[in-house]
């Protein structure tokens, strides 16, 4: 078996357990949470933000934002962007 044909099933497995876990995420903030940590973690991501759109159109909230140096943010947390880490969009 060549590495990268071992690579890629690693990857398919990692991703069925990802999907395993986000049919029972109960949240936003579980499903910002997984994206945001196993997600990226799968796609090697240096950094990742996950948002969704507020009441307010002009304006996302941050579900999860990890990789930015200094930054870790949290539904339940605020961040640099903004008091509970909400940004006006583009962020």
């Amino acid at each position: 078996m060549t590495a990268d044909l071992e690579a890629g099933r690693s990857r398919a497995r990692g991703l069925q357990r990802l999907t395993e876990q986000l049919s029972s995420a109960a949240t936003p903030q579980d499903i910002g949470r997984l994206t945001g940590t196993t997600a990226a973690a799968l796609l090697e991501a240096d950094s990742c933000g996950v948002y969704v759109r507020s009441s307010d159109p002009e304006v996302l909230e941050a579900l999860h934002i990890t990789g930015v140096p200094g930054e870790e943010v949290t539904a339940s947390g605020g961040s640099a962007s903004g008091p509970g880490g909400r940004c006006p969009t583009p962020c």
